[in-house]
C-alpha cells in the first residue's frame, strides 16, 4: 500500500514551509516578520487573511477571554479522566462533550461555526491546564480575563502569573505552532468537515491524528529524550550512539 507523500491533496495560501532553507510564512508573511504580535494578530490573521485593525483586535481579543471558562459539565468530565490518561485522550473526550453542551450545537451555520472556533481556541488552554493540576493533586485555576492567551495558560497551570519573559516565550511558541500547512491532522480535519460534518468533529479528528508519535507526539519523545540525555556534556555521546544504532534522534525528522 503506498501512502500519500507528494500527492497533492490542495493548495492553500493560509501557510507556505519550506523545510530545506528554513521558512515558515503565514498568509504571505515571514514568520520573524510576526514575532512582535500577540497570538490574538496572528490568530485573526489566519482565520480571517489579514492583520487587524485596533478595533477588531480588541473585540477579537474580547470573544476570545469571554470565551475562556469551562462548562461545568466538562470540568467534571475532565476529574472523572484516568488519572493516568494520556493529555490528548483527555483534550479529546473534553472537546467531543463540549460539542453536546454547547448552546450551538445543532447549528452548523457559518456563523455557529465561527462561534465555535473562538469557544474552542479559547477553551484548549483551559482544558489542557485544568487536567494537568487535577492530575497533580491541586484545583484548577479559573482563567484570568485580563492576561493574554499565552500568560493565562502559564498561569492556569501554574496559579502564578508569570513574569513578562515567560509570557513572551509562551507567546512565540503558540505563534511558530500555529499553522504548518497540510500536515496530517490538518488534513485528516479537512477530510471530516469535507463530509459536512460539524467542526468539533473536524477538530477531533485532527486531535486523534495530532497524538500519533509521527506527529504531534514527536514532541513527547523529544521531551523523553532530553530528560533522559540529562547534561549538555553527554549529547555527543547521545548523537554518536543513536547514529551507530541507526536510531532517529527525536524532533528531527520524525517520520
Amino acid at each position: 500500500m503506498k501512502g500519500l507523500e507528494d500527492v497533492v491533496a490542495v493548495e492553500t495560501n493560509i501557510a507556505y514551509i519550506d523545510g530545506i532553507t528554513g521558512i515558515l510564512a503565514y498568509r504571505g508573511i515571514n514568520i520573524n516578520d510576526l514575532m512582535d504580535n500577540s497570538f490574538e494578530e496572528v490568530c485573526y490573521l489566519l482565520v480571517k487573511g489579514q492583520i487587524p485593525s485596533g478595533d477588531e483586535l480588541e473585540e477579537y481579543k474580547r470573544s476570545l477571554r469571554e470565551a475562556r471558562p469551562l462548562y461545568d459539565e466538562v470540568l467534571e468530565v475532565i476529574r472523572a479522566c484516568n488519572k493516568e490518561a494520556d493529555a490528548m485522550d483527555v483534550l479529546r473526550t473534553a472537546v467531543s462533550y463540549m460539542a453536546q453542551v454547547d448552546e450551538d450545537y445543532t447549528d452548523n451555520s457559518m456563523e455557529a461555526s465561527n462561534r465555535k472556533a473562538i469557544k474552542l481556541i479559547a477553551k484548549f488552554p483551559t482544558i489542557v491546564a485544568a487536567y494537568f493540576r487535577i492530575v497533580n493533586g491541586e484545583e484548577p485555576v479559573q482563567p484570568d480575563l485580563n492576561l493574554s492567551h499565552g500568560a493565562n495558560f502559564l498561569y492556569m497551570l501554574t496559579g502564578k502569573k508569570p513574569n513578562s519573559i515567560e509570557s513572551e516565550v509562551m507567546e512565540k511558541d503558540l505563534i511558530l505552532s500555529a499553522e504548518h500547512g497540510l500536515n496530517a491532522s490538518t488534513f485528516a480535519s479537512r477530510i471530516a468537515a469535507s463530509t459536512h460534518s460539524d467542526i468539533y468533529s473536524a477538530i477531533i479528528s485532527g486531535i486523534c491524528t495530532l497524538k500519533g508519535p509521527l506527529h504531534g507526539g514527536a514532541r513527547l519523545g523529544a521531551m523523553e529524550m532530553l530528560d533522559s540525555i540529562g547534561s549538555l556534556d553527554r549529547v555527543e555521546k547521545y548523537v554518536n550512539d543513536c547514529i551507530s544504532n541507526k536510531k532517529r534522534v527525536a524532533g528531527f525528522g520524525h517520520r
